[in-house]
């Protein structure tokens, strides 16, 4: 039943929705009907339960519960017992105190089947239970509970008890959880005259968006460029990001000489990688990027200190050219009225415009 509404749902529903299915070994602990000495009727006992959930993708903390149970109830002092099959459902709500663990009740009901030597009844049943769960990866949890179950006859009941279960919950999405985390993008132009300013300086942004249930952890952010990068940039690092929060980060670019060999305007491929961690589980992703690089002397005038990008004070020549006038200068007598730094100033100013 559970699972042909699982395949029913339209398909952008199930893929936002958490689909599980848990198998649970089951202990029985009667608390009723008792014989007249206030002895239980029923003896404790045991079972299984197979069950399947649907936590929908815009309320995960609500679930939906389908489960089919097996209980074996031996009568006290009787080597005769009572099966026990019930089908029923039920609806819950969640709670995570850290991503790891969950605390989850339940209430619900339907129909049973108990099977004796004397003959078979058919009757409704209620019940409310306690969950803990320990999540170990995306794709298994382990639980702990108890459902306390009212079994109803005509008048009666038939048998009231605890049913303490512990096993194993396998998540039929486990693969892919962790993967819904959004990565978008949003870089500039490259100026190749820049090419080392990117190294402190973004040439652009990247929003995060992370949209599973739990947080991520561990978080790093790269941006590479083969073509002209010698290694990825960490563009960014922090710790954890929490469900349904978003963080907007720099990205940071650190290029070689191989840029300034752009003498038109081109097209690059670039990446963006994300790298976190969730459930203890590395995933990356990467996003491809075209970069706009534009050509070798192309530059705008946003800023006027970028004019300082033309200033090689370091470049052999230059240098040669400056001491050269400089100790012309130098040799020649001058008044003492003005300074050495302002003829040298001056002679260079000259010799560029002869």
């Amino acid at each position: 039943m559970f699972a042909a509404c699982v395949f029913f749902l339209p398909a952008g529903y199930a893929q936002s929705s958490d689909v599980t299915m848990s198998f649970l070994p089951t202990v029985t602990v009667p608390i009723g009907p008792t014989l007249g000495d206030g002895l239980p009727f029923f003896d404790i006992g045991g079972g299984g339960s197979i069950r399947g959930e649907l936590a929908p993708g815009f309320a995960r903390w609500l679930f939906g519960r389908a489960f089919i149970d097996y209980e074996l109830l031996p009568i006290n002092g009787s080597s005769e017992s009572l099966s026990v099959v019930y089908g029923g459902g039920a609806l819950g709500a969640s709670f995570s105190p850290a991503p790891r663990f969950a605390l989850r009740a339940s209430a619900g009901g339907g129909i049973y089947m108990a099977v004796a030597d004397v003959g078979t009844v058919r009757n409704p049943f209620v019940e409310g239970g306690a969950e803990l769960l320990l999540r170990l990866s995306p794709t298994f949890a382990a639980g702990l509970g108890a459902r306390y179950k009212y079994l109803t006859v005509p008048g009666d009941s038939l048998y009231q008890g605890l049913s303490v279960q512990l096993g194993v919950v396998y998540d039929l999405a486990g693969s892919r959880k962790g993967t819904d985390i959004r990565l978008t993008p949003d870089l500039g132009a490259v100026f190749p005259l820049f090419f080392s300013f990117y190294d402190k300086n973004p040439l652009g942004t990247a929003l995060i968006v992370n949209d599973e249930s739990l947080p991520i952890e561990k978080v790093k952010v790269l941006f590479y460029a083969k073509q002209y990068m010698d290694a990825p940039r960490l563009s960014a690092e922090f710790d954890k990001l929490a469900p349904g929060a978003s963080k907007e980060i720099p990205v940071y670019a650190l290029f070689n000489d191989a840029i300034f060999r752009v003498t038109e305007g081109t097209k690059a491929a670039g990446e963006l990688t994300l790298e976190y961690y969730y459930l203890g589980r590395k995933t990356t992703k990467t996003v491809p990027i075209t970069l706009n690089v534009q050509n070798r002397n192309a530059m705008t005038w946003d800023d006027d200190r970028k004019a300082a990008a033309f200033v090689t004070a370091k470049d052999p020549l230059v240098l040669g050219f400056a001491k050269g006038l400089a100790s012309m200068v130098r040799n020649e007598a001058g008044t003492a009225a003005v300074s050495s730094e302002f003829r040298t100033a001056l002679a260079i100013y000259q010799a560029l415009r002869a």
